[in-house]
């Protein structure tokens, strides 16, 4: 198909090779070889820098993804954050001279608010009753 002729040279044997990519200086970096710091662009404004300069994407809002990041990543089940927890991360809270622009302050603060009426971490379908 056409993506064999686009990722494989075929060789005079009839088998196939990985073409190289036109983009050489990359160099492949096997798993556990990069840091996720290096991998977020924490120090750079993001992967590659793309996000350089824009509000939200200041060294401190990078530290806390990457604390959050870390947290859900956590292999002890007893240790990891929970979902709750996580809504709660500082990552998703604003200050007074940053804004985010997640759209998950909205889920939780309804959180919150279940939270704050005795809800917890209840569906909203618990309490439905479904007649045949």
């Amino acid at each position: 198909g056409s993506k064999t002729r686009k990722y494989f040279e075929k060789n005079s044997d009839g088998s196939y090779s990985l073409k190289q990519s036109r983009d050489s200086r990359k160099e492949y970096k096997s798993p556990g070889k990069r840091r996720l710091h290096d991998i977020l662009g924490c120090e750079s404004g993001g992967p590659g820098g793309r996000r350089q300069g824009e509000p939200g994407h200041s060294l401190a809002d990078y530290l806390k993804f990457k604390d959050l990041i870390m947290r859900m990543l956590e292999f002890d089940p007893k240790r990891r954050i929970g979902p709750t927890d996580a809504l709660k991360h500082s990552f998703f809270k604003k200050t007074a001279d940053e804004a985010t622009n997640t759209g998950v302050d909205k889920v939780a603060k309804r959180s919150r608010e279940s939270e704050e009426d005795g809800g917890g971490n209840e569906s909203p379908m618990v309490g439905v009753v479904v007649q045949n």
